[in-house]
């Protein structure tokens, strides 16, 4: 397959959701929060596109 359409692709900062799966992601307040089976975590907003 590869990336097909994708031009630029960089790894964001997941600190706290390496090994889970996300089973859901809002943004409330400029704040985003991924739902996870272990629990919910939260990021600012500005801080959410940070790369690695």
């Amino acid at each position: 397959m590869g990336n097909e359409g994708f031009t630029d692709v960089r790894e964001l900062v997941n600190d706290g959701l390496a090994g889970n799966a996300i089973t859901s992601i809002s943004l409330f307040n400029n704040k985003v929060y991924a739902t996870t089976l272990s629990g919910v975590f939260t990021k600012e907003l500005e801080e959410f596109f940070t790369y690695k």
